[in-house]
């Protein structure tokens, strides 16, 4: 189904920041996190506790995990017994799923400004590093409060590296957390953006939804939106109820298709801005007509995770991804502008690699590739071909490996080299264009575009 028209402008806001995600257990339950629902989890538990001794009786609703809890806690005084015969290994070494690695994607871009997980597993503390979001501030609790940045995820029941006692599973806890303390200062401190979406609440488990109860009770009263995404129908929800949501609010979509969808709006917007600067670039350089429309709709295709994947890699960035807001359009406008001029002189279609590559193809034949380079406009062009064999590593698997780069955002344009060294043009020297440089080629898209001569080059 088609998101809302509210939450897709409120993503793609310049300014960022405008949605707050709380995504409860159904989240990590998609592949390739896999983690249980709430539900089975329960049963699991209460059957071993009572099958160990702990238990005598069976607890008044052995579905719902916090009224185990509550009965370990009556019998024992501590929540230990529980606790340790939870999957705490596959807590703590969860992988995250695609809707875990686009939310660290969003975050890092800044659009989402808090992830609240009502989870104890560690899927999207793992995404955070897979996606490059090195600026997001991860909060495990109280004592994580002074950590607190523009963009954070946020335990707010804690997570499985917290004391068994701590974790919030009892209903007690969390009136606990919420009268004056910790979970009422989280949210008012967090939930003041325009947009709040409840994500993969799952299972009705007593003490969440009385967390999510007391979280839309927080939202500001001022026109505050507020989404609920699950894959089942809303009537089936216990938590739609508590959430007061409307028909219009409910998005009957999975964790991760949610992800996507939200996501490509993003991208949308970042393709956009590539193709506005080159088409100020084209006017600037007074070059005949080119478009890259075409390049960036197919760019668009890669997801928000491959546009970072595509950034970092033509800007020679060490991250895995680079957010559009440390680049400047401009620096990919120029080289889409290298693959148009390619592709209409060859008579080919481009290939994004996210290793930094592009393969130009023809029919079914695979022409030659290239990597893309950008100097950021204050490398020069020894340095820019140092940094692009350095970063090698990501494309050498490719067979046969790419031995030209095209660059852009080189200050001071080619050094001087002997004649012996001459350019990518010189039939009789087809190695190198810089000294102690052998079997790769750097050639600029100015180049391309005054000598159309070297394109063909390329294929040599």
């Amino acid at each position: 189904m088609p998101l809302p028209a509210e939450l897709l402008m409120a993503v793609a806001h310049p300014g960022g920041g405008r949605i707050v995600v709380v995504v409860g257990a159904g989240c990590s339950m998609e592949a390739p996190t896999s983690l249980q629902q709430s539900r089975d989890l329960a049963r699991a538990v209460h059957r071993r506790l009572r099958d160990d001794g702990v238990l005598d009786v069976d607890c008044p609703n052995p579905d719902d995990l916090s009224s185990v809890a509550d009965a370990v806690y009556a019998k024992t005084g501590s929540q230990r017994d529980l606790v340790e015969r939870l999957p705490i290994a596959l807590f703590r070494n969860a992988q995250p799923n695609d809707g875990y690695l686009l939310a660290a994607a969003l975050l890092c871009e800044q659009a989402i400004s808090c992830l609240m997980t009502l989870n104890f597993d560690l899927a999207m503390s793992h995404a955070i590093p897979q996606a490059g979001a090195g600026n997001v501030s991860i909060i495990t609790g109280p004592g994580d409060t002074h950590r607190l940045s523009l963009t954070n995820v946020v335990y707010l029941h804690r997570n499985v590296d917290a004391a068994p006692d701590d974790w919030v599973l009892r209903s007690a806890a969390l009136d606990s957390e919420w009268r004056g303390g910790w979970g009422q200062f989280i949210a008012e401190r967090v939930l003041a953006s325009p947009v709040t979406v409840f994500a993969g609440l799952g299972t009705a488990v007593g003490v969440l939804i009385d967390s999510v109860r007391r979280i839309r009770a927080m939202l500001p009263a001022v026109a505050p939106r507020v989404f609920q995404v699950d894959p089942g129908d809303r009537a089936g929800s216990a938590f739609s109820t508590a959430l007061q949501i409307r028909d219009e609010e409910y998005i009957q979509l999975g964790w991760v298709e949610f992800m996507e969808q939200l996501s490509l709006r993003l991208a949308r917007e970042h393709c956009v801005a590539f193709r506005d600067a080159a088409n100020v670039l084209v006017g600037d350089e007074g070059w005949e007509e080119i478009s890259v429309d075409d390049l960036c709709s197919r760019v668009q295709q890669l997801g928000l995770l491959g546009l970072g994947r595509l950034r970092a890699r033509w800007t020679l960035h060490d991250n895995p991804l680079l957010p559009q807001r440390e680049i400047e359009a401009a620096w990919i406008a120029k080289l889409l502008l290298g693959i148009a001029l390619i592709e209409k002189a060859l008579d080919s279609e481009a290939e994004f690699g996210l290793d930094g590559t592009v393969e130009f193809r023809r029919a079914n034949e695979i022409l030659f590739s290239i990597v893309l380079a950008s100097g950021r406009g204050t490398r020069r062009w020894v340095a820019l071909e140092g940094a692009i064999r350095k970063n090698e590593r990501h494309w050498r698997h490719r067979n046969p490996p790419p031995r030209s780069a095209v660059v852009a955002g080189v200050e001071g344009g080619r050094p001087m080299v002997p004649a012996a060294k001459a350019s990518i043009a010189a039939e009789e020297d087809k190695d190198s264009i810089v000294v102690g440089a052998p079997t790769f080629d750097l050639v600029s898209v100015d180049e391309l575009h005054d000598s159309p001569v070297l394109i063909s080059h390329l294929l040599l």
